[in-house]
């Protein structure tokens, strides 16, 4: 019987420890007198190669063990459609980047169909991130790893009113699915709406800021009169492409603030991630003081030139200073906003 032992030791490392000895019997038994059927039909007791295609008609030790183990889903009925509703937002938004990205890129670089290829790339590669970590977060809510309050401590009076239909957007059907996704509590904190008239200005500045930025609009920049000059450090050509992708963030949240007024969750993540990004570029910029060299004409006595550079390079502190503590509160207003809602 050494098949039979060597076969009941495979499934038995593949079943849950509470359980191993209780299924590892009735399996011996189950096959035990199978054989014991076998032999008596035959007369003569098997041979080895005949006691082999009983245990292997039984199922490899997988099967087997996932027959008999206790193996709930994966993510079950409760999760799942939270799962979703996360799942469909991140890749949403995950596309809505990629383009962004990709249709600046394409201005920048003459291989246009490189440019279109890789967009492609970065979203498959996005999509597998994002439903792997989603997956595993899901398995950790399902098996009670992490606890979702929400789900238990939760009142039908704090259900959100029922909304008036939208109309569809012709051709954009995952923004028409994305309205009430996220939508606040009746709860959850008021928060102050953006009047539209505010989200297209927003927008329509950031998209000019960006243009600049990439150097499709010109501007002067630099020139203070009077023979005197600014010349940007090293560090902001460092900075280039970072920045670049916090002006588009920034306009990832003027048009969830147009598109998806009710998703309250939505707005307040992209905000939150606007916020967090200015406060990394703000911490590298700190650390790479000074940012501007000041060029002053010869006629402009030292005396003059040290004082007009003090005066600069404190301004740029107090800017930079400011610029941090705007956007610590207000990723601990949308922090709060997301705990809220």
């Amino acid at each position: 019987m050494d098949l039979l032992e060597r076969y009941l030791g495979a499934v038995a490392a593949l079943l849950p420890s509470a359980q191993r000895d209780d299924i590892t019997a009735e399996l011996r038994d189950l096959l035990l007198n199978r054989i014991e059927e076998k032999e008596a039909e035959l007369g003569r007791p098997l041979t080895n190669a005949e006691q082999e295609a009983i245990i292997q008609a039984n199922g490899h030790p997988l099967v087997v063990a996932g027959r008999y183990g206790s193996q709930g889903p994966l993510i079950g009925p409760a999760v799942y459609p939270l799962y979703m509703q996360a799942l469909k937002v991140s890749l949403a938004i995950g596309a809505l980047v990629t383009v962004i990205l990709t249709v600046i890129a394409l201005f920048n670089q003459p291989n246009q169909s490189r440019v279109i290829i890789q967009g492609v790339h970065n979203y498959v590669s996005l999509t597998i991130t994002v439903v792997g970590l989603l997956t595993i977060a899901g398995w950790l809510v399902e098996r009670g790893v992490v606890k979702l309050n929400f789900l238990d401590n939760w009142k039908p009076s704090r259900l959100p009113p029922v909304a008036p239909e939208l109309p569809p957007l012709p051709g954009l059907p995952i923004l028409n699915s994305l309205g009430s996704i996220g939508s606040a509590p009746a709860g959850a904190p008021k928060v102050r709406a953006k009047s539209r008239f505010e989200s297209v200005f927003e927008l329509v500045v950031t998209l000019w800021v960006l243009a600049w930025w990439l150097g499709f609009t010109p501007l002067p920049f630099g020139e203070l009169g009077k023979g005197v000059s600014l010349i940007p450090s090293p560090i902001w050509a460092s900075m280039h492409w970072p920045i670049a992708g916090l002006l588009v963030v920034q306009i990832a949240v003027c048009l969830a603030d147009l598109l998806l007024a009710a998703a309250v969750r939505v707005r307040a993540g992209l905000a939150l991630a606007s916020h967090l990004m200015i406060l990394a570029v703000v911490w590298v910029l700190w650390n790479a003081r000074p940012l501007f060299h000041v060029d002053v004409a010869g006629h402009v006595d030292a005396a003059s030139r040290t004082g007009l550079m003090a005066s600069i390079y404190v301004g740029v502190d107090i800017a930079l200073a400011v610029t941090a503590v705007i956007a610590m509160v207000s990723a601990g207003r949308e922090i709060w906003r997301l705990a809220r809602s």
